[in-house]
């Protein structure tokens, strides 16, 4: 990952973290960030869930070929913002790269924050809007909020459509809060 990237991290890498890769690199596309997703115990070469292949096909038309990754420090220290589905996840992801610390928050914290992002504020680089929204962990605290994303996988229809639901809402979020603050890409 060389230039500025997201990295969307689940547990396999089959469900939550493939719906929220597509959904991201859709709505960033302009912006020109690489949108990555990697799971803690990934089932590697495996592709995505027909839950999550359907529920992307039937929100934004496509879904690219991808297989599940493994997350790994190298990939970790490389990405510019980790977006974990859990709060575990990202415990995990910080003993494996201690050095993401600042990078990493959970999907749900990360809407919260990026929401709170002053309205005409603009940055140069993801990198820049980052080091803005880790000030604001702290503010955006909420007692009992949620900052997880249940695993579906397995699990009934409608945990599925529950699961894709948050992450899309999270997404929706996360996307115009970006799109609008990062500069768009000259590729």
């Amino acid at each position: 990952m060389t230039s500025e990237s997201v990295l969307v991290i689940c547990t396999g890498n089959i469900c939550r973290s493939p719906v929220a890769e597509a959904l991201l690199s859709d709505g960033l596309e302009s912006n020109g960030l690489m949108i990555r997703s990697a799971g803690t115990h990934a089932m590697l070469g495996h592709p995505p869930a027909p839950e999550a292949i359907a529920y992307v096909r039937g929100t934004i038309g496509d879904f690219p070929h991808r297989l599940g990754q493994q997350l790994d420090r190298s990939v970790a220290q490389q990405a510019t913002l980790l977006l974990t589905m859990t709060e575990q996840q990202r415990s995990w992801v910080l003993r494996t790269a201690p050095r993401a610390i600042r990078r990493t928050f959970t999907l749900l914290e990360f809407a919260r924050i990026a929401q709170s992002l002053p309205q005409n504020a603009t940055f140069s680089s993801l990198q820049d809007l980052v080091q803005a929204c880790t000030p604001l962990r702290r503010k955006c605290l909420r007692p009992g909020a949620r900052n997880s994303i249940p695993d579906p996988y397995g699990l009934s229809p409608e945990a599925y459509a529950e699961s894709f639901a948050q992450v899309h809402r999270a997404c929706g979020e996360i996307i115009p809060a970006l799109r609008h603050r990062l500069p768009t890409s000259s590729r």
